[in-house]
């Protein structure tokens, strides 16, 4: 009989420590699957956005090629060309010069060169001053223990001990800033107008910013095109 009970305790034991491992093991095992499943989620997703923006920027290159070989194809080769705007894939944002068909694109409006008879470039001017600091020193005596210091060289050497007592107190030189507004700069934002042979809206404004060679560029090319329609 003794052996018959340690067999069964045996078995139990064996069966106990099967469910507990069981019992264990399973919620291990499941969240260690759930987590592996939402990486593997979170990577698809992933890729699904990265693939939606790289589609999104192809139908961009793709529109933005479309409408200016279109331009191209109407007008003729673009001889000179400026981003006004933002967006750089927007030809609704840019001035061409089509030479060759005497036309420009100005922000996606057609204008024949005959049809502008004057410009003027105007710059908006703003004076920044700029706030600059020197600096100079500044010779302090630490105060603190200076009576102490006389009384006891008073009673030393007399009055001239006081005095060379209190000569005898800490100095410290510090350099401290003094603000001077000794600066200024200019701040430029240029903009042009165009004259155009049109009573119902006669003016065009390019803003330009604060770009000096570009709006110096932009004026001589307007005053090419004004030249030549004399």
């Amino acid at each position: 009989m003794q052996i018959i009970d340690i067999l069964i305790i045996i078995v139990a034991l064996a069966i106990i420590s099967l469910v507990l491992y069981d019992l264990l093991e399973k919620p291990i095992k499941r969240r260690a699957e759930e987590s592996k499943k939402e990486k593997e989620r979170f990577a698809e997703e992933k890729a699904q956005e990265i693939a939606r923006h790289e589609a999104l920027l192809k139908k961009r290159d793709d529109d933005y090629l479309a409408a200016y070989t279109g331009l191209i194809q109407e007008y003729g080769e673009v001889t000179t060309s400026f981003l006004l705007g933002q967006d750089e894939k927007q030809t609704e944002d840019y001035l061409y010069v089509f030479e060759q068909t005497s036309t420009i694109s100005l922000l996606g409006e057609i204008v024949p060169f005959n049809k502008i008879i004057g410009f003027s470039l105007e710059d908006d001017t703003e004076t920044i001053i700029k706030n600059e600091a020197s600096y100079h020193s500044v010779t302090k005596t630490k105060t603190g223990n200076m009576l102490g210091r006389a009384v006891v060289g008073g009673i030393l050497l007399g009055e001239v001990g006081a005095l060379a007592g209190a000569a005898t107190s800490k100095k410290t030189t510090d350099t401290v800033p003094t603000i001077n507004e000794s600066s200024s700069r200019i701040k430029h934002n240029y903009t042009l107008y165009l004259s155009i042979d049109d009573l119902s809206n006669p003016i065009r404004e390019i803003f330009v910013g604060s770009d000096s060679r570009k709006a110096q560029t932009l004026a001589n090319v307007f005053n090419i095109i004004v030249q030549r329609n004399k």
